[in-house]
């Protein structure tokens, strides 16, 4: 460090099962905030049942139009 060596002493720990994606109950806060809901929010990084599931809430609770896009879909914007 800044030229100088020094001695670290730290262990390297591996978690398992852990994601760097927010669930259901943070992508639903994070919607909530919008000032304007979007006219359209489409899933596209999950399984089919839990983007499924993802869509009936965003859907019931925030009256979002939302949808799950299928594999290759091309959506003109």
């Amino acid at each position: 460090m800044h030229g100088q060596y020094v001695n670290i002493r730290a262990r390297i720990e591996t978690l398992e099962n852990l994601s760097g994606h927010a669930d259901y109950g943070e992508i639903l806060g994070w919607l909530r905030k919008f000032h304007t809901p979007p006219s359209k929010t489409f899933l596209v990084h999950s399984e089919p049942k839990s983007a499924e599931s993802l869509r009936e809430k965003i859907a019931q609770e925030l009256h979002y139009d939302a949808a799950v896009a299928a594999y290759l879909q091309k959506i003109q914007l």
